[in-house]
C-alpha cells in the first residue's frame, strides 16, 4: 500500500518516536524535512503528553510485525562475497535468498532480535536439519530451530540447534545462503548493519559499527 503522507520521514519521527528507524529501514524514502513543522508538532506532542509509538505496539497492537526489541535492523552482509540476505519477496516456507547489496532497505531489511531470531517482517530464518535449507517460517518465539547466536568478534551467525554456521551461497544454488559446519572462514562472517546506525550488545557493553 502507498504511504499517505508527503513526507513519511517527518511523520514517523513525530509519532513513532524511538521506533522510527524501523520505518526508515523498511521504506528508506528521500525527502526534504520541514523543520519548522517538525519542531511545532514535537512541541505539541510534548505539551499534550502523547504516548510513544512503542506504547501503542505493546498495549494496543502487540501482534504487530515490528519487533519491539532488537540488536540490529538493516542489512546482513556476507564479508567474503559482499552480498546481503534478501527475502526476494518470497513467502512463508520458501528459502531465504542472498543477493548483491543495494543499500535501499526493502527486501534486505532483517532484524536480529533480542530473542536471537533473524527476522524479516513476521518471518524468521528457520533450519530444521543439518546442512539446511534455511527457510522463512512464521516466528514462533520458542527459540528451537529459529535460535541464532551472533558473535560480534568472529562475526558468525551460528544456528544453535544444529551448531552450524550461516555461510555464503553454494555453486549449485547461487541465490540462497547455505548452512555448514563452522570453520572460521570469511564466507561465514556476516556484518549486521543498520542503515543509520548499529549497536549490538555483548553482556553489559555495546559495540558500534
Amino acid at each position: 500500500p502507498s504511504i499517505p503522507f508527503l513526507c513519511p520521514i517527518d511523520l514517523s519521527s513525530l509519532f513513532m518516536g524511538n521506533l522510527s528507524h524501523a520505518f526508515f529501514s523498511s521504506y528508506f524514502v528521500n525527502g526534504n524535512l520541514s523543520q519548522q513543522l517538525v519542531k511545532y508538532i514535537l512541541y505539541l506532542r510534548h505539551k499534550l503528553q502523547c504516548k510513544p509509538f512503542s506504547w501503542y505496539l505493546e498495549n494496543i497492537y502487540p501482534d504487530s510485525q515490528i519487533p519491539h526489541h532488537y540488536f540490529s535492523l538493516g542489512e546482513i552482509r556476507n564479508v567474503e562475497t559482499n552480498q546481503c540476505l534478501d527475502n526476494m519477496a518470497r513467502k512463508e516456507n520458501e528459502k531465504v535468498g542472498i543477493f548483491n547489496c543495494h543499500g535501499m532497505g526493502g527486501n534486505q531489511v532483517f532484524s536480529y532480535t533480542a530473542n536471537k531470531e533473524i527476522r524479516t517482517d513476521d518471518l524468521c530464518l528457520d533450519v530444521s536439519k543439518l546442512n539446511g535449507p534455511v527457510t522463512m517460517l512464521k516466528c514462533h518465539h520458542l527459540k528451537g530451530n529459529q535460535l541464532w547466536e551472533y558473535d560480534p568478534v568472529k562475526l558468525t551467525l551460528q544456528h544453535v540447534n544444529s551448531n552450524q554456521c550461516l555461510d555464503k551461497a553454494t555453486e549449485e544454488d547461487s541465490q540462497v545462503p547455505s548452512i555448514r559446519d563452522c570453520n572460521g572462514s570469511r564466507s561465514q562472517q556476516w556484518l549486521l548493519r543498520n542503515i543509520f546506525f548499529f549497536l549490538i550488545r555483548t553482556g553489559s557493553q555495546y559495540i558500534k559499527y
